[in-house]
């Protein structure tokens, strides 16, 4: 008899960015114009062929309809919201109709997320440098690291198909470093929960949003996080929250009690900015 076998999709992708430093390691590029958090974030869809025509009905229905004519980001030659949903880019009208969407249907839409605060991670390579001045920080570093702790206990069924998309980051081909981040999870969470090690079926696709629909869902979830840490703005993010879509979000730099940061889910919600250690916390932080 043939093995019987779950599949689960998840699509991830970052919002902010994992570079700190400029062309010069004193050009410290945190503040204004630079994020001051990064955000990995993944969203699970059971259905994806009713998620992926539902977002292509969306976008068809806006671009034919005269309500929404005349925002320039759906000219064709622009190719933004007429090849896809991107929040960054798409009017405020677009917005909102993707957010509809997202919030009143496909319940089997779960968004899960890690988040590190940019100057906790400079006060660190900067400690870190003045006792092993031959490591570098790198970007992908902190992007790998979050990627491990996001997928920890997701990939630990082995009767179970696993297809994780990544949106594809600029043209850099980093699917073995990708696919070593995945078992890096795996194996942290065995050692973590003490359970058998299992070699499950892990499919690994890197591509584009305009290619494979979750990733524009997991862009919108990305976004309202974003703009909650970033400007404290949460209107996108308590829809998103309160229509059930958010599972956990694990905030690495919020707790100063904790080497492991605050977890915010349904029994600890995250409804405003996160306040940050002070500097003092901090401090005791880095001792535990």
């Amino acid at each position: 008899m043939s093995k019987f076998f779950r599949s689960r999709y998840y699509f991830v992708d970052e919002a902010g960015t994992p570079v700190i430093w400029g062309r010069r390691k004193k050009d410290i590029l945190i503040g204004r114009h630079e994020s001051k958090y990064f955000v990995m974030g993944l969203t699970e869809i059971r259905d994806v062929t009713t998620v992926s025509n539902g977002i292509d009905h969306l976008r068809t229905m806006i671009l034919t309809s005269d309500r929404f004519s005349g925002i320039a980001s759906l000219a064709p030659k622009r190719k933004k919201t007429a090849v896809q949903f991107h929040a960054k880019d798409d009017h405020p009208l677009v917005r909102e109709e993707v957010f509809k969407l997202l919030c009143e249907h496909y319940h089997d839409i779960r968004y899960y997320a890690v988040v590190r605060d940019k100057r906790a991670v400079l006060r660190s390579i900067t400690k870190r440098d003045v006792n092993e001045s031959s490591r570098r920080y790198h970007p992908n570093d902190l992007y790998d690291a979050l990627v491990r702790r996001l997928f920890s206990g997701r990939l630990h069924q082995d009767n179970c198909r696993y297809t994780v998309y990544f949106a594809q980051r600029g043209k850099s081909d980093r699917q073995k470093a990708l696919i070593a981040a995945l078992q890096s999870a795996q194996r942290d969470y065995e050692a973590f929960a003490e359970v058998d090690s299992v070699d499950p079926l892990i499919r690994f696709i890197s591509g584009y949003p305009r290619q494979y629909q979750g990733l524009q869902v997991v862009d919108y979830f990305n976004w309202a996080l974003q703009r909650l840490y970033e400007r404290g703005e949460t209107e996108h993010w308590r829809r998103l929250w309160n229509a059930g879509k958010v599972r956990c979000v694990v905030d690495l730099d919020a707790n100063a009690r904790f080497t492991s940061g605050e977890i915010y889910t349904k029994a600890n919600p995250l409804v405003r900015a996160p306040a940050r250690p002070s500097t003092a916390d901090s401090k005791a932080k880095r001792k535990s």
